[in-house]
């Protein structure tokens, strides 16, 4: 994932354009699972034709997670301190100021042991992604060395063993021994960076880029009619399981997703100046004091509209969100890279970047 540095120009734009687009996705798909309430706690109902409108629009961003993890595999981790160390500061930072702005804003005293896990959130598991991607992000330099020790024979053995762990034992069967969870863990995250390094070097990007925009719309559009079928025909037998995010349609779409933006051709300081701030975004909307006071109450505010209105609303909600979530992370940066900038000179921890960066030829320099 893109860490908050100094923007530069040579990024790709429209990698740091997608990265924007996958937020935006990510906050829409929230205000519909969290808001709307669809699919939280496995409560589906068609009553009318928003709740249609519901499943079709999960449909197409439930992606947005697998994508943001594909990027980093695509593109590969390379280990840096700084990176690592700025998740860590940002996580305590969010956490702690959430909570104490809830306990203040509410008066509420919740002892000790509340405040031991804000200071800690992510061992405590307070954002799921973020947890599961600092695992992936440490053990990346390992991933990275076998990789290149990898023949193309080998490469496909492991990505189809690890296949057949995540969907079928994981999705077909959701068999917890393996640790899958739906898609929510790092085995799924090392399966996706495992499939975009063997896409990256094997295979053919210009037959997956012409086809790309066809199959996102073809496999998300099918994830939506297996959904409606599920809730309105079947039960609702299966529709949980369609939205897991190690679902072999969510992985086909996400991929598809992320060729449709690498086809493009762009060169924007103000896309490049924006992208930085995008995980900020995520600790600031998607903190469980922040769903339930901010999420959870704006879309409220839209179901006084009704029909497009509504509809647009959300989007305008979306909007918002994602704008004061880049003015809060851009404060945030301010106060506290210099701090870590100092602790990193001060230790001298760049030499761990040395220590965990076995084949600098095979680094990437879009991602880190």
């Amino acid at each position: 994932m893109n860490q908050t540095s100094k923007p530069k120009l040579e990024r790709d734009s429209n990698i740091e354009l997608l990265r924007i687009a996958l937020m935006l996705m990510i906050i829409g798909y929230h205000l519909i699972v969290h808001g709307a309430n669809v699919g939280s706690g496995g409560n589906y109902v068609i009553e009318d034709k928003s709740s249609v409108a519901y499943v079709l629009l999960k449909s197409f961003l439930v992606i947005a997670v697998n994508c943001f993890v594909f990027i980093s595999g695509y593109y590969r981790i390379k280990f840096r301190i700084r990176t690592f160390l700025n998740i860590i500061a940002q996580a305590t930072f969010y956490s702690m100021l959430l909570t104490l702005t809830a306990d203040l804003l509410f008066w509420e005293n919740n002892g000790w042991r509340y405040y031991l896990f804000a200071l800690f959130p992510v061992f405590a598991g307070t954002w799921w992604f973020i947890t599961a991607y600092l695992a992936l992000y440490i053990i990346s330099p390992l991933l990275n060395n076998a990789i290149d020790s990898f023949n193309k024979a080998q490469f496909l053995f492991i990505l189809i063993s690890i296949t057949i762990i995540n969907m079928v034992g994981g999705f077909m069967f959701d068999v917890n021994s393996v640790g899958v969870n739906n898609g929510y863990s790092v085995l799924s995250f090392v399966h996706i960076y495992l499939l975009a390094q063997f896409i990256r070097k094997y295979a053919n990007q210009y037959i997956i880029k012409s086809y790309s925009p066809s199959v996102y719309i073809f496999s998300s559009t099918l994830l939506f009619l297996l959904a409606f079928i599920s809730v309105t025909a079947l039960d609702q037998r299966g529709v949980v399981r369609l939205y897991a995010y190690n679902n072999p349609l969510v992985f086909i779409s996400a991929v598809s997703f992320f060729f449709m933006f690498k086809s493009l051709q762009i060169k924007s300081r103000f896309i490049n100046s924006i992208s930085p701030y995008v995980l900020g975004v995520y600790f600031f909307h998607d903190h469980p004091l922040t769903r339930e006071l901010l999420v959870n109450n704006l879309f409220e505010l839209s179901l006084h509209y009704s029909g497009i209105v509504h509809f647009m609303s959300l989007l305008i909600i979306t909007l918002l969100v994602f704008t004061v979530g880049v003015l809060v992370d851009k404060i945030r940066a301010f106060l506290l890279m210099p701090v870590l900038d100092y602790l990193i000179l001060r230790f001298n921890l760049q030499r761990l970047d040395r220590l965990l960066n076995f084949n600098k030829k095979h680094a990437v320099s879009q991602n880190t």
